[in-house]
């Protein structure tokens, strides 16, 4: 069998590709072994799911919707504060958790 991408002998693959990442909530769309090379596979997740996954628009749909990547973690979202001098918080959102707001140090201002 040979890559679907790069044309080269692929039959003994060890990774499948999701026709949509399984970050994004696909874990049905899967070709099945061999249709891409683990090279081919493994270019694809570092260079464009893993620059898009985190462009903030994707960030911030994945924890509306509590989409979890592949350890299980939802990524934070950030909000603003716009009282007391805080700039930026970071809104957590955990499965068995719940959700939480974490103020970042650099994000505090002293007022004199």
């Amino acid at each position: 069998m040979k890559c679907i991408f790069c044309q080269l002998p692929s039959h003994d693959s060890k990774s499948v590709e999701h026709v949509v990442p399984e970050s994004l909530g696909n874990k049905t769309l899967i070709l099945a072994r061999g249709v891409v090379c683990d090279g081919c596979n493994n270019y694809f997740a570092r260079k464009i799911e893993g620059p898009l996954l985190e462009m903030p628009f994707f960030k911030q749909t994945r924890h509306r919707l509590s989409v979890t990547n592949k350890k299980g973690r939802i990524p934070p979202n950030k909000g603003v504060i716009v009282d007391a001098g805080i700039g930026e918080v970071i809104i957590t959102k955990d499965k068995n958790a719940g959700e939480g707001v974490t103020i970042p140090d650099k994000s505090i201002e002293k007022k004199y």
